[in-house]
């Protein structure tokens, strides 16, 4: 079994690209899932007037928002040369997001939480366009449905083990700090993001 493990993921030796995009995701919904389980209790308990009409409405404009904007962020990435302007639609995306989470501390109101939303929306498709982009071009030969299950396997174990913490830390703690995590581990991963561009420019 070891072996077998080993052989399976030995690509990572050498394909030091898909090893960051791979990092970057996996720092990303490190922070994300701390809340992402949570929201709806956050907008009945901490929006005026806020129940789970409200919380069912808000996810509903992020997704619609997010499924338009990312086929049309992604069409217009593909129109372009080269993969520098999949990379800067990442990285600011990442940072449109971290703002997002931050603006989450000073929410009061339904209309704001939707127009947030609506942002969070759009930024988001603007990460996942750009880092699809650079993912799906940079799959190695014989190990394309590896590298892909491997990112996303990792998401979702990262998300299963923040899930755990995310609902404690705000009963103990408040939403306030929730969101202050995942506004850092957002900035964290466009920060690390940057070893991506080093990959791509050379």
């Amino acid at each position: 079994m070891e072996n077998f493990f080993k052989k399976s993921l030995d690509f990572l030796k050498t394909y030091k690209l898909i090893r960051n995009l791979i990092f970057t995701n996996f720092i990303f919904w490190a922070g994300w899932s701390l809340v992402n389980p949570i929201f709806s209790v956050f907008v009945v308990q901490k929006i005026e007037g806020g129940n789970v009409a409200i919380a069912g409405l808000a996810f509903a404009i992020f997704s619609i928002t997010f499924s338009i904007f990312r086929f049309l962020v992604a069409s217009f990435l593909d129109s372009k040369k080269g993969q520098e302007d999949e990379f800067w639609s990442l990285f600011y995306g990442l940072l449109f997001l971290s703002f997002c989470s931050f603006l989450y501390l000073f929410v009061r109101y339904p209309l704001h939480l939707f127009f947030l939303q609506f942002l969070q929306g759009i930024a988001m498709a603007m990460y996942y366009g750009g880092y699809y982009g650079i993912y799906l071009r940079s799959l190695p030969k014989e190990k394309e449905g590896t590298a892909y299950s491997l990112d996303i396997s990792l998401v979702n174990l990262i998300g299963g083990l923040a899930i755990l913490f995310g609902g404690t830390i705000a009963f103990a703690f408040g939403f306030k700090i929730i969101f202050i995590l995942v506004g850092i581990f957002t900035l964290f991963s466009a920060i690390f993001s940057l070893r991506i561009l080093k990959e791509i420019s050379f």
